[in-house]
């Protein structure tokens, strides 16, 4: 099986309810770094005065090391001065095209409970990034990142003549799902 990133796409999904809106993106590069899953508690060893005895063994750590979040990159080249404008608002909270966007954050949940930022000027978005298969019975394969965080601090572009390219850096919080395709949804620039 070869995996190629010519036909894949990259798709930033806010919150809303019960059709969200996306915003879609050429992965011109390939150089999504994401994980494909959320960690596991830590094992810790308790040990009897230090000694592997009978009474040995392992308790799971506080939840810390599960709900932390995760590092999320990936970069795309946008070429339309338009779509860049309207990628800006979206990152940035505002309204995209006559559309308000609703924040991800606290929709899925990691352990028990599905926690929201203290500070509720944050917006989230659901990242989903589906790669083609250029061989084999599997088409395509999906991973969605769910509640990611883009702090607008760490986001950086680059100008060149014929596009933008943009470096994302974000945070995951929610859930990391594998699936066969896109989650439906509305095309906030349609």
């Amino acid at each position: 099986m070869k995996f190629t990133n010519k036909d894949a796409k990259i798709r930033l999904y806010d919150g809303t309810t019960p059709t969200p809106f996306y915003f879609e993106m050429c992965l011109d590069n390939g150089d999504v770094s994401a994980p494909i899953g959320i960690k596991k508690h830590e094992e810790i060893l308790v040990l009897d005065r230090g000694l592997v005895d009978s009474c040995a063994h392992y308790i799971i750590s506080n939840d810390a090391s599960v709900m932390e979040p995760l590092n999320v990159t990936f970069s795309a080249m946008i070429n339309d001065s338009q779509k860049f404008l309207d990628f800006l608002d979206l990152i940035e909270g505002n309204t995209v095209n006559g559309n308000t966007t609703v924040t991800t954050k606290g929709t899925t949940v990691r352990q028990t409970v599905g926690l929201g930022f203290f500070d509720t000027t944050k917006k989230c978005f659901n990242v989903e990034y589906k790669m083609g298969v250029t061989a084999g019975s599997i088409n395509t394969i999906t991973y969605k990142l769910n509640e990611c965080y883009f702090d607008l601090g760490e986001q950086t572009f680059a100008e060149a003549e014929d596009a933008v390219t943009l470096s994302l850096t974000g945070m995951c919080y929610g859930t990391i799902v594998r699936a066969a395709d896109f989650t439906s949804g509305t095309d906030i620039l349609a």
